[in-house]
């Protein structure tokens, strides 16, 4: 019966989550809608308006957004349609990384709804830099998770993957792969874990060139 009860729980939990998540994306997108573009993000859409390996002071990850998203929605949710996503989907992320069989999605959502910050920029709906390197870095850090209990190929390919693209959004997620590592310099030992800055490096030479 505890069991049962347990389980009837976590479903109840999955579907208020996805319920809160679906009204914040909505919210989100109406904002975008309605909202005219801050300076900043009027800055980004004219890089968006020539797509290249880089930009004369940030990567191209927010640009290539951008343009993705104004070609399905031209103005102001289209410069906002990628971030909004990945905004919402950093909270979903950040919620699985922190799970523990004790975890509240109560106290979780009480704190995300009560931090000025996430509400305006981690998840909400503007089109910056800080939305897709915070999300990168939270997928990051959940792979990071799983690969200490796994040695695994793959999982060092996608950590290699998500780590370049932290580096493509935004300069500052060198930060989050020099204390991941130092954190846990050990993990140095693992013969796969050498393919995460050799990938990283590959994958980083296009922008690099330019």
């Amino acid at each position: 019966t505890k069991l049962i009860n347990l389980i009837d729980h976590q479903n109840k939990q999955k579907l208020f989550l996805f319920v809160f998540l679906a009204t914040w994306f909505i919210v989100n997108l109406i904002q975008s809608a309605f909202t005219g573009l801050v300076h900043d993000e009027a800055y980004y859409w004219m890089y968006s308006r020539d797509l290249a390996w880089g930009y004369f002071d940030h990567p191209p990850m927010l640009a290539l957004l951008i343009r993705a998203g104004y070609s399905l929605f031209p103005g102001d949710l289209g410069v906002r349609l990628f971030t909004t996503l990945l905004g919402t989907l950093t909270l979903l992320v950040v919620f699985n990384m922190l799970a523990t069989p004790g975890r509240s999605l109560w106290l979780y959502l009480a704190l995300v709804c009560s931090v000025i910050l996430i509400q305006s920029h981690v998840g909400g709906f503007l089109g910056i830099p800080a939305i897709p390197v915070v999300f990168f870095s939270a997928v990051f850090l959940l792979l990071y998770k799983k690969y200490l209990g796994e040695d695994s190929v793959l999982l060092a390919f996608l950590l290699a993957v998500i780590g370049a693209c932290m580096l493509y959004s935004k300069y500052h997620g060198v930060l989050i792969l020099f204390f991941t590592f130092f954190a846990n310099v050990r993990i140095a030992r693992r013969a796969s874990f050498w393919l995460i800055p050799v990938l990283i490096f590959l994958f980083m030479l296009p922008h690099l060139f330019w």
